[in-house]
């Protein structure tokens, strides 16, 4: 019986999902438009991602010199492991990671909260972005 209601309905939407998504739609269809959740969500991401690429190129440059001045010596077999390492490593485990140690552990950093404005307070727009920049670099 089981079987004979599962091949009836495979490959048609339920009545329940299709009245799910059009309760969601009639929802969002006056709140806000799209552009402007985007525009939002912008300027805190680009400052993210230039944060994220000062952090990385930074201790790429740093890194790719020691392991040039060192090369095929420990130094330089050390940091080759550690790059693949961070590489392999997925960047939303690390952001995990990392806000267990700095903000549960050590208490240190801010696991979340309001970013307040650069010009207004730089250590708290600092310690507010260093957890998610330092897991995407």
């Amino acid at each position: 019986m089981s079987a004979a209601i599962s091949s009836r309905s495979a490959g048609r939407p339920s009545s329940r999902s299709a009245r799910g998504a059009a309760s969601v739609a009639s929802r969002y269809q006056g709140a806000r438009y799209v552009a402007t959740s985007v525009a939002e969500a912008l300027p805190v991401t680009l400052q993210l991602t230039f944060l994220g690429l000062i952090i990385a190129v930074f201790f790429a440059v740093i890194l790719g010199v020691i392991s040039a001045l060192y090369r095929d010596k420990w130094p330089d077999q050390v940091i080759r492991i550690f790059s693949i390492a961070c590489i392999a490593t997925p960047s939303f485990w690390l952001a995990v990671l990392l806000i267990l140690l700095f903000s549960s552990t050590l208490h240190m950093l801010p696991a979340s909260g309001k970013l307040p404005d650069f010009f207004v307070d730089p250590q708290g727009w600092l310690a507010r972005m260093a957890l998610p920049a330092f897991s995407l670099a």
